[in-house]
């Protein structure tokens, strides 16, 4: 399966590197469904909007999300919060925006049709915890929440190969260092 590599001007530090991988550029548009997924190295408590003050602990966490407009420019929006704050828009931006977590890798799952709630029941059935409500206020599925606890990554890897099935599934690196050396 082909992996892509994302480049953005705010890339942070934190990236996680493939090797000999297509190039997709900002202005190529694709739309469909993303999973971020996060590490917490320690145990923490962090006030997400109207959600209130939530308890996190050590692991590894996955949102799953959507933009129907421009995959990448979503993504792209999510992964510059680790950098600094920015408008707090979604339950995900209190997460990327506090420091604390660290971005391990983003899977893009592109399609015409909205499939983030089917994609998310998959990790919810999988999780060793899902938030109630967490990225789901317009969920229409009935799913408990879109961000998942996973104390190990490999219960995560279990799912990504069952949707791998399912969907196409491009797994894509943030690389400041190789964007910055070449051109579009």
């Amino acid at each position: 399966m082909p992996s892509l590599r994302l480049f953005h001007a705010k890339t942070p530090q934190r990236s996680l590197q493939h090797a000999k991988m297509p190039t997709l550029w900002l202005g190529d548009v694709m739309k469909g469904s993303y999973a971020l997924i996060l590490e917490l190295p320690k145990r923490t408590k962090l006030k997400v909007g109207s959600l209130g003050t939530l308890s996190f602990e050590p692991g590894y966490y996955v949102y799953v999300g959507s933009a129907m407009n421009c995959l990448e420019r979503r993504v792209a929006r999510h992964v510059s919060l680790l950098n600094g704050s920015k408008k707090l828009r979604w339950h995900i931006d209190y997460l990327t925006t506090s420091g604390l977590f660290n971005l391990v890798s983003v899977y893009l799952f592109p399609s015409q049709t909205k499939v983030e709630c089917i994609i998310s029941k998959h990790f919810e059935i999988a999780a060793d915890f899902t938030p109630n409500g967490f990225g789901s206020s317009d969920c229409k599925q009935g799913c408990k929440g879109h961000l998942h606890f996973f104390k190990s990554l490999e219960k995560i890897e279990d799912v990504l190969k069952k949707l791998m099935k399912k969907f196409k599934v491009l797994p894509f690196s943030l690389s400041p260092l190789q964007a910055s050396s070449r051109s579009p």
